[in-house]
Formats: C-alpha cells, structure tokens, sequence
C-alpha cells in the first residue's frame, strides 16, 4: 500500500514500479527523499565621485545544493543511502571612468563593504540588523552620489515517496 507520494520525476528514478510492489508484499518499508535549493543574487551599484568620475561595479551570484537519499526496511534491518552536491559561482564587473585618488577609492571600499554585509543580513531575515549596517558606513565624503539595485531569488523543491507494507 502507499501511504504518500510527492514527488518530482528525478525521486520516481530511485526505485522501479515493480520494485514497490514487491517490496510492499514482502513487509518491506521504502522511503526516498529529495531536496533542491537554487539562489541567485545579482546587483549594479552606480558611483560618482565628488571630483566626477564614474565607477559602475556589477556582480551575479548563484549557489546550488541538491540533496538525495533513499532507505529501506524490513525486519530489523535497515539500509540507506545518500549524496548531496552543491556549487556556487561569482563574476564581478568593475568599470571606473577617470582616476580615483585614495580617498576615493577608500569610499568605495567602505560603500561596499557596508551594502554587502546588509544585503547578507537581509538575506538572512534580519532587516533590522541591514538597516545598522547601512547606517554604520558613516560619510563618504569624497563620493557626490551612489545607486544600488540588488535583486535575490530562491528556489526549493522538495519531495518524499514512501512505500509503507
């Protein structure tokens, strides 16, 4: 008998119609789980200087996890098995028009570095902790004007297949 089936077409591959049927005729309890995560992130920040010049810094992120695992037991047995993959990959893009001077370009540093961190926290669902960092950059003083667009999407899929006799 099956108790329960969500599944995607990738945990169907596991264990073979057949395999159910037998199993679940013979006392045999299967179970097969799945798990992908997807996340993107990609932002531009527009900087120009106090002096005019012009940096535009672009980047895209993108990190993988999948997850699989199958199970079977009869008696007082049990066997498993799993594998988990993950990968993740980052381009950046700088482009500066004129020549930054230290101050400058230690600005930008600074700038960078406090969105990042707030851009994680938000991630992570402390908005309240984003805010402080961004507040915490202080002045930038050698920087006439920046613009950030930051965008992040997430994907999760998930699904079981039991065989229960």
């Amino acid at each position: 008998m099956i108790s329960s089936v969500t599944s995607s077409p990738s945990l169907a591959s596991w264990l073979s119609p057949g395999q159910f049927q037998n199993s679940a005729a013979g006392g045999t309890n299967l179970q097969a789980s799945e798990l992908e995560y997807d996340a993107e992130q990609s932002g531009v920040l527009k900087i120009t200087t106090a002096e005019g010049d012009t940096v535009s810094i672009s980047f895209a992120a993108l990190s993988q996890l999948q997850s699989e695992s199958a199970s079977a037991a009869t008696g007082g047995s049990t066997a498993s098995i799993g594998s988990a993959d993950s990968s993740s990959a980052f381009a950046v893009a700088v482009q500066v028009s004129g020549s930054l001077n230290g101050s400058e370009q230690a600005d930008i540093n600074k700038l960078v570095s406090g969105l990042f961190q707030a851009m994680q926290d938000e991630s992570n669902g402390d908005g309240t902790q984003a805010a402080q960092d961004l507040q915490s950059i202080g002045s930038l003083n050698s920087l006439r004007s920046f613009q950030f667009a930051w965008q992040q999407q997430t994907q999760e899929q998930a699904g079981t297949l039991s065989v229960l006799a």
